[in-house]
């Protein structure tokens, strides 16, 4: 299994890793404001699936928050 990364994230793919990681969806209006305004979005994929997702919240100073946006295995089940 070969795993891509590429630094951006939908909003659909964010609120799947959300539902997988046994979290409620967002809002996709509020989705895709945290994605913009995110420092950093890296997500994995693999045969055109995103499996796993992080990104950087940054305020350019000193207060930096990394999350982890929830992982699930390739063949599509929850961990």
């Amino acid at each position: 299994m070969e795993i891509t990364y590429a630094n951006a994230l939908d909003v659909e793919d964010y609120n799947a890793l959300r539902l997988s990681a046994g979290w409620g969806p967002v809002h996709p209006a509020q989705a895709r404001a945290g994605l913009n305004g995110s420092a950093l979005v890296v997500a994995a994929q693999t045969g055109g699936k995103t499996i796993g997702a992080a990104r950087v919240v940054w305020d350019g100073g000193t207060a930096l928050r990394a999350f982890a946006g929830g992982l699930r295995p390739p063949c599509g089940t929850p961990l």
